[in-house]
C-alpha cells in the first residue's frame, strides 16, 4: 500500500478533530511533493533522513521547530502503520532537534511598571490584572480566567489545570489579594487569547518595557538575527514563566527545596521545570563575572 493510500485510510477512519486530520493532509502533501510512488514499507532508516532533508530545503525555509513537528507527524504514522505492514523500524532512532524558542520573564520591577500603568480603558485594565494574576500565581491564561470564589480557599487558591487535570494549590501573594478584592472575588470576563496578547504588548508598550533583545531564528539552512523590543516578546504565558524564575531564583537564599516550587506550578519533572526559567545570558554573564572563580588570584 502507497503511503499516501494509508494516510487517505487514517483520514476516514480517525475519531480525532479537524487540526489533527488537516496535519495528516499536509504531511500527506510533503510526501507527495517528495516522492509520490512510496509505499508503507518504502520508509527505511534511510528514506527517512532524506525526507528530513526534503523538508531542511524545502521553498517555505522552514524552521527547525517545524520540521521537527512535521516530522512527529510522520513518525505517529509510521508507528499506527508498523501494527498492520511490516516496516524496517529504523526511522524510530532518527532525532530531528527543534530550536529553543526566544521566551523571556519579566522580574519584579517590569511587573511593577505594568501595574503602575495608568488612563487604561476598562477592557485594558482587566487584561492587566489578568496577566499580573498569572505573574504570581504561575497559572496557564485558561486556569486563570476561569477563577472562582470556590478555588480561594483560606490563604490559598486551589485549582484543577485544564491542561493536565492537576491539582495545584498555591498561596496568595499580596498582589494578588489586592486583585481579587478589587473585583470582589468574582473575575470579569476576559478577552479572547489573541485580543488578551494584543492588549497585553500595548500596555508593556505604555509601561516602557522597552529593552532590546536580540533573537536568532532558523530558516532553511540561514540564521537571521533580529532585535525586538521586550514588549513585543511578551505573551500570556510569559506570566507562568515569570512566575517560575522569580519564585526559583527567590528560593535559592533560603534553600527551598525544588520539588516545592514544582507543586505550585505542577510541573512533574525537574526537566519540564527548568524549560521554564528565563534569564538574559548578559544578566547571567553580570552575576557571575562577582563570583571568585573570575576574580583575580595571588600570583604564587
Amino acid at each position: 500500500m502507497k503511503i499516501t493510500e494509508f494516510i487517505d485510510k487514517l483520514i476516514a477512519t480517525t475519531l480525532r478533530g479537524d487540526r489533527y486530520k488537516n496535519r495528516l493532509r499536509v504531511t500527506k502533501e510533503l510526501i507527495i511533493k517528495f516522492n509520490k510512488n512510496l509505499k508503507v514499507s518504502d520508509f527505511t532508516e534511510h528514506t527517512t533522513e532524506n525526507f528530513v532533508e526534503f523538508l531542511r530545503q524545502h521553498p517555505k525555509k522552514y524552521r527547525p521547530n517545524t520540521i521537527r513537528c512535521k516530522f512527529q507527524i510522520l513518525q505517529t504514522i509510521l508507528n499506527k502503520a508498523s501494527r498492520e505492514f511490516k516496516i524496517d523500524s529504523g526511522y524510530q532512532s532518527i532525532i530531528v532537534k527543534g530550536e529553543a524558542p526566544e521566551t523571556i520573564a519579566l522580574s519584579e520591577k517590569e511587573i511593577k511598571a505594568i501595574i503602575d500603568v495608568k488612563r487604561l480603558s476598562p477592557k485594558a485594565e482587566v487584561v492587566r490584572d489578568y496577566f499580573v494574576l498569572m505573574c504570581y500565581t504561575g497559572l496557564r491564561f485558561s486556569d486563570t480566567i476561569n477563577l472562582r470564589s470556590p478555588n480561594i480557599i483560606g490563604t490559598n487558591i486551589v485549582v484543577r489545570t485544564q491542561k493536565t487535570n492537576y491539582i495545584v494549590e498555591i498561596p496568595i501573594h499580596p498582589v494578588v489579594r489586592n486583585i481579587l478584592e478589587k473585583y470582589k472575588y468574582k473575575l470579569p470576563q476576559s478577552p479572547s487569547q489573541q485580543s488578551f496578547g494584543l492588549t497585553l504588548r500595548r500596555i508593556c508598550l505604555k509601561a516602557n518595557l522597552t529593552k532590546p533583545i536580540t533573537v536568532e531564528k532558523t530558516r532553511g539552512e540561514r540564521l537571521y538575527k533580529r532585535v525586538y523590543s521586550l514588549y513585543e516578546l511578551i505573551t500570556p504565558h510569559t506570566g507562568r514563566r515569570t512566575f517560575a524564575t522569580n519564585l526559583y531564583f527567590a528560593s535559592q537564599p533560603e534553600n527551598i527545596p525544588l520539588y516545592r516550587i514544582m507543586l505550585l506550578t505542577g510541573h512533574t519533572t525537574q526537566e519540564s521545570f527548568f524549560k521554564y526559567i528565563r534569564i538574559q545570558k548578559s544578566d547571567n554573564a553580570r552575576f557571575m563575572s562577582d563570583k571568585s572563580f573570575f576574580k583575580p588570584r595571588p600570583q604564587n
